[in-house]
């Protein structure tokens, strides 16, 4: 998650209430994460299903949880997972470029 922070950073150095957004999306987000219950007891496909298979804390969750579980890992959790990755660290790198050199005019 260090290009989620990038990102964050960048952006909250030219916007200063970017930190009440995310804390307010992160406390939402965290209830449709299924930390302390199951996120598969939905219908497939039911509109629960989808908030929590949306919901990228899920997918780190199920990452770590499941093999200490003794359960395998969804192949689409990995997919999910990697694309995430590749999508999140091509944003940091073109915000960085892009703004890095205005960031000690906005702070």
């Amino acid at each position: 998650m260090a290009w989620w922070s990038t990102c964050v950073a960048v952006i909250g150095s030219r916007h200063a209430d970017i930190g009440e957004m995310i804390n307010t999306a992160l406390r939402f987000g965290m209830l449709l994460t299924p930390i302390l219950w199951v996120g598969d007891r939905f219908e497939a496909g039911s509109a629960f299903w989808w908030a929590v298979h949306i919901n990228p804390a899920y997918h780190l969750i199920n990452f770590v949880r499941a093999p200490i579980l003794g359960q395998a890992i969804d192949p689409i959790t990995i997919a999910y997972l990697a694309i995430l990755s590749i999508c999140g660290w091509l944003t940091a790198i073109w915000l960085y470029r892009r703004y890095a050199r205005f960031v000690p005019l906005w702070i």
